[in-house]
């Protein structure tokens, strides 16, 4: 077997993988020093570039990166909105106090 074609059936069995593990889990996320100790050049980008390809044959919008903390992942967009979302209501609870008493409920906006 040539060096091509057992990179091709490596590059398909990720691929693969990341097909069953989106379409369970919605994301998919990896070590970059681990993908970088794996001796295969680019492993980085050929893995992001597997989930591309995973989610293509899933029809699902994906968004793929490599995070401070050194993880490479990709995730289906609608879970990543949905969390960034959550996030911001999750912020906005902790940065504004609960509405008071005297302003709750009043319509009369003719004292502001």
């Amino acid at each position: 077997m040539t060096t091509n074609r057992l990179a091709e059936r490596r590059f398909e069995a990720l691929v693969q993988s990341m097909v069953e593990k989106l379409s369970a889990d919605g994301a998919v996320i990896d070590s970059v020093q681990v993908l970088e100790d794996s001796g295969v050049p680019d492993a980085v980008e050929k893995w992001r570039a597997a989930g591309r390809a995973a989610a293509r044959r899933l029809n699902l919008p994906v968004h793929t990166g490599i995070s401070r903390d050194g993880q490479v992942w990709v995730e289906v967009f609608d879970k990543l909105t949905e969390r960034r979302d959550q996030s911001a209501v999750d912020w906005i609870t902790e940065v504004l106090p609960p509405a008071s008493k005297d302003y709750a409920g009043s319509s009369d906006l003719s004292e502001v």
